[in-house]
């Protein structure tokens, strides 16, 4: 039987779907071989053996042998690599992560919750730094000014390079660094990356933390004969990697990260904080009064964003700006922000 074009493509590309699905199953079954401690060698030599039995048989049963199945070995492979160039960033980023997970190797550093006691035995005299002596209009400034830290007072990174970091799972800083680099390396879009790694570091004894709650994030070390609190050393790794990489960014993509922070602190601070609430419910009655007193009590809150698109507390902080306007439209007494 003479196999039309049409159906050897159809067998080309469901092969290639079938190497392509095989090699992340290959990946999952190493891994759960490794834990079981057996030999993933054997594994996959008799894997391999009754792969190439059940495509001989394929092509055997459709009349193609010799050179024609050559031919056909031969283009399942060139369509293949064509679609992991297609889908680079994928491939690249799924073994930049296998890789840094090789990287990190074993810990054998203090647990996470103990890493005060461990930290709060060491001097750290000349390497604790303060947020507000960092150089003004820096990248630095600009990343640590986002957000009100527990504390003003954090390690310096060439403190850590040698000490073991907890949260991250590293012996060393170094390390710490390193598995960062390497991940980032294979991220296509570098200001998302970074912006990732921005929400990460920002919400270190922030997000969803009470005042108190928060501060026990903080470690108490020694800096000479005084005691301060200072951010935990995963604010450290993640602040310096941020940073440096944000410098070594194009100027238009380091715009861009520069941009989706301000976008995301603006938006965060408009319907998060009480003080950016009640900003916004203080410009809502504002405008309120002004639309009525210019258009009547038939004005609404979405006509001064469409006339003000760029008006931060009007759009990023909508529900309190439309409550007061609305308020204000109908003669009401002002709203009080809701606690």
């Amino acid at each position: 039987m003479r196999l039309s074009e049409a159906r050897l493509k159809e067998i080309i590309r469901q092969e290639v779907e079938y190497r392509l699905i095989g090699r992340v199953l290959d990946n999952l079954i190493a891994e759960e071989l490794k834990k079981l401690g057996l030999n993933e060698d054997e594994w996959k030599k008799q894997k391999q053996v009754a792969l190439r039995k059940k495509i001989l048989q394929l092509l055997m049963a459709a009349g193609i042998t010799g050179g024609t199945v050559a031919a056909i070995d031969s283009q399942i492979k060139a369509d293949a690599a064509a679609f992991r160039t297609q889908h680079s960033q994928f491939y690249d980023a799924g073994t930049a992560d296998r890789e840094a997970k090789e990287m990190m190797g074993d810990y054998g550093g203090p647990h996470f919750a103990e890493q005060g006691e461990y930290f709060g035995n060491i001097d750290f005299e000349g390497n604790v730094a303060d947020i507000n002596s960092l150089p003004e209009n820096s990248t630095a400034a600009f990343l640590a000014s986002n957000r009100v830290a527990p504390s003003r007072y954090f390690i310096t990174l060439p403190a850590l390079l040698d000490k073991p970091i907890p949260k991250r799972g590293a012996n060393t800083g170094q390390l710490a660094m390193d598995v960062l680099e390497h991940e980032f390396a294979a991220q296509e879009d570098k200001p998302r990356a970074l912006m990732r790694l921005y929400k990460e570091y920002a919400g270190i004894g922030q997000v969803g933390m009470s005042t108190q709650d928060a501060a026990q994030v903080l470690i108490n070390v020694n800096h000479g004969d005084i005691e301060v609190a200072v951010q935990p050393p995963e604010w450290t790794i993640l602040f310096y990697f941020i940073v440096q990489e944000a410098n070594k960014l194009p100027p238009e993509e380091q715009s861009e990260f520069i941009n989706l922070i301000t976008g995301t602190e603006d938006a965060r601070y408009y319907a998060s904080t009480q003080r950016g609430k009640k900003q916004a419910l203080d410009h809502g009655w504002t405008q309120g009064h002004a639309y009525l007193e210019n258009i009547g009590p038939e004005a609404t809150p979405q006509q001064f964003r469409e006339a003000n698109p760029q008006d931060k507390p009007a759009n990023l902080g909508k529900d309190m700006f439309d409550l007061a306007f609305e308020a204000a439209v109908a003669g009401e007494s002002k709203p009080d922000v809701p606690s």
